[in-house]
């Protein structure tokens, strides 16, 4: 396999892990909000998610796109909700018509490329809300991408991985060496 496959494949298993995380920040945030809990702790949650998760940022509108929640509490932004518009944010749009427990829930997944907030790098995913009509929006800066690539592409290459289902998997005496790791 090339190190150009490598590197797509990489890619493609960041994206899936992005909007896996904005799924499980979409479950959180609908589940604090029906519990009461307050703006402030919940944007604490997902700036921990940032993280933990290593990605860059998340937001998370409310049915009119104006972000509610996120890890950048003080970011003053509104996703354009017109799907015509020419902007970066537009596909995002369609993540309002829908929500998860309507089963109408949608998955948007961006290729990284500048935003027109600063012209940073930055690759997005998001994915409907779960109750409320809303958008969850998954960022990573290019920089943060690149370090991915980088730190995980090594690792890849070795020739001792192997395939397993499909994607990349450490060697079996890996991992029976790390069962045997008294904890």
């Amino acid at each position: 396999m090339s190190n150009d496959s490598r590197v797509n494949e990489l890619l493609v298993t960041r994206a899936s892990l992005m909007v896996a995380t904005a799924k499980l920040v979409a479950h959180y945030v609908s589940t604090a909000v029906r519990a009461g809990t307050s703006p402030e702790s919940i944007n604490l949650v997902l700036l921990d998610t940032v993280e933990s998760a290593q990605v860059s940022e998340i937001h998370v509108t409310d049915a009119d796109g104006n972000i509610e929640f996120g890890s950048h509490p003080t970011l003053n932004f509104r996703i354009h909700t017109d799907l015509d518009a020419r902007t970066r944010a537009a596909p995002f749009a369609q993540l309002l018509e829908g929500t998860a427990s309507e089963g109408t829930a949608t998955v948007v997944v961006q290729e990284p490329r500048p935003r027109e907030l600063d012209g940073a790098i930055f690759q997005y995913v998001g994915v409907s809300g779960i109750v409320r009509s809303r958008i969850v929006q998954v960022g990573i800066a290019g920089e943060a991408y690149r370090t991915f690539v980088e730190q995980t592409l090594p690792w890849a290459a070795r020739p001792e991985c192997h395939r397993v289902g499909g994607s990349l998997e450490p060697p079996p005496h890996s991992i029976r060496a790390l069962q045997q790791v008294p904890s």
